[in-house]
């Protein structure tokens, strides 16, 4: 839906119901903000899209940045 090459936040504005639903799907940013501005919550991620998409704070998503993986297998039996 636009031409700029970041996508951290969006706020839309409407006394409408359905719009801004629509609207927001539309939009290309990682939050937005319907009749509000710069609201976060802990629980929920904050991170933009396209060149504003590197990380994430808050939220489960937040803590991959943390996570190394390490996979394991173990196959049952008996040692002599």
């Amino acid at each position: 839906m636009g031409n700029s090459e970041y996508g951290l936040a969006a706020s839309v504005w409407t006394r409408d119901v359905d719009r801004p639903l629509r609207v927001a799907g539309e939009i290309e940013a990682g939050t937005i903000w319907i009749n509000d501005w710069a609201v976060i919550y802990d629980e929920f991620e904050d991170g933009g899209f396209k060149q504003s998409g590197l990380g994430r704070l808050n939220g489960l998503g937040a803590i991959e940045d943390f996570i190394e993986y390490k996979h394991l297998t173990l196959t049952p039996g008996v040692l002599t």
